[in-house]
């Protein structure tokens, strides 16, 4: 007779153990299938919210997004402005690192399509989608792109993410603009540069006017020594863009007037316009640059 209780009670565990892989296995299969066919709240989240950011990197290429009422949204808007690298990953995605982690919690999961911008938990990367992705559990919506969505894939180096606010910019912000639009004067030609708003950038102005000698480098960059040191904040290039001002080391200050592939860390300084002249003005003999308001 205890043999036969003792038969009765354990084949009766087994079954409430397979019952209970089953219900396992069926709450797994629901989670994994909620970021491919249910994104149920997706078009409520981004109805109410008035956050839109602005990215834009150092060679003046933006795209601007609308963020999602969502709770990792608003996490992420909290932490603006960033500069922060941003990186190639796989072949239909920009990847960068917030500050710190986002809250996921009660957040829907996105929709990997070309111009998302999404939250992947696992590897705490913020993700701006090209192309078309694969879904995944871990991967929370964050925004979409209303400009420049095209111009995700273009984005590289350091970039700037602030907050965007229907365009408006004050009459102190365009003046300050200004203020950074300077001149290189090489021989008879004039050379107008769009200045950042960086402590380097800054420091190059307070030097102004100066007139320093130029040299030329393999047929795409002028360049010049300054007497002074400047403070960098270098990072590392994969390809030098015409128009591009930067400075090597701390007193290099450089003008590139054609694009071409490099591994070496610069600080960028701004952009020039009409660089492909700068090669002419070499050429006529002109040794010297006037950098002056």
């Amino acid at each position: 007779m205890e043999i036969k209780v003792w038969y009765m009670k354990n084949h009766f565990i087994k079954i409430l153990a397979v019952m209970g892989l089953l219900l396992c296995a069926g709450c797994t299969r629901q989670r994994q299938t909620a970021g491919k066919n249910n994104p149920t709240d997706r078009g409520t989240v981004k109805e109410e919210s008035t956050m839109e950011i602005m990215i834009q990197d150092e060679h003046d290429t933006t795209v601007r997004f609308v963020l999602f009422s969502s709770p990792a949204a608003k996490s992420f808007y909290e932490q603006l402005p960033l500069r922060v690298n941003v990186e190639d990953y796989s072949d239909n995605e920009k990847i960068f690192h917030p500050l710190k982690e986002l809250e996921t919690q009660d957040t829907p999961q996105a929709v990997a399509s070309s111009g998302t911008l999404a939250y992947y938990k696992p590897w705490n990367n913020i993700v701006l989608f090209y192309e078309n992705g694969q879904p995944s559990d871990t991967l929370y919506a964050l925004g979409e792109a209303v400009s420049g969505k095209d111009n995700i894939k273009r984005l590289q180096g350091m970039i700037n993410i602030t907050k965007y606010k229907n365009n408006t910019v004050s009459q102190k912000q365009k003046v300050k603009e200004e203020q950074r639009r300077v001149k290189a004067l090489i021989g008879t030609k004039t050379f107008t540069l769009s200045l950042h708003d960086s402590e380097s950038a800054r420091a190059f102005l307070k030097r102004f006017p100066m007139t320093v000698t130029i040299q030329e480098l393999n047929g795409n960059e002028l360049f010049a020594y300054m007497d002074e040191n400047l403070p960098t904040d270098a990072q590392r290039a994969t390809k030098i863009h015409t128009g591009d001002v930067k400075m090597f080391g701390r007193d290099c200050p450089m003008l590139f007037y054609k694009d071409f592939a490099t591994a070496y860390s610069y600080t960028s300084l701004g952009k020039v316009d009409d660089a492909e002249a700068l090669a002419q003005a070499w050429k006529e003999g002109n040794k010297e640059v006037i950098f002056t308001y």
